[in-house]
């Protein structure tokens, strides 16, 4: 049996975990001392918008809530971002990585790349 509770780690993660411990196959074990970045609210409001895809069926909003981004696809329950630089997000539980493209000024984001399951998607802000 696996207990989870409390861990911001994908289930299929540590269950590979357990199993390549188990059959003696080569283990990577996450690094709990890496600090997530400390972004204010004005670097995370760069990111802040209405995203679409050519090649990804739903929209993607990203907001700021009381210091935290949020990502939502259209008609699905958001999650919060971890900042792990001012242009790279990550959802762990789900594999999402969303790595956001800064406009020429830098004064904001003009889209990014969605990657999850080994897929990537291109979005652009609205």
């Amino acid at each position: 049996a696996i207990c989870l509770n409390g861990m911001r780690y994908a289930p299929n993660d540590i269950a590979l975990g357990v199993l390549s411990s188990y059959f003696d196959k080569e283990l990577e074990y996450p690094d709990f001392t890496k600090k997530l970045a400390e972004l204010t609210e004005a670097q995370l409001n760069r990111c802040a918008g209405k995203y679409t895809s050519s090649n990804f069926p739903l929209d993607i909003s990203v907001v700021i809530k009381q210091g935290v981004m949020f990502a939502e696809a259209k008609g699905q329950t958001a999650f919060p971002l971890e900042a792990h630089s001012e242009a790279v997000f990550r959802f762990d539980p789900a594999g999402i990585l969303m790595e956001f493209k800064p406009s020429a000024d830098g004064k904001t984001m003009t889209g990014f790349k969605l990657t999850q399951m080994g897929a990537s998607y291109d979005f652009l802000k609205e």
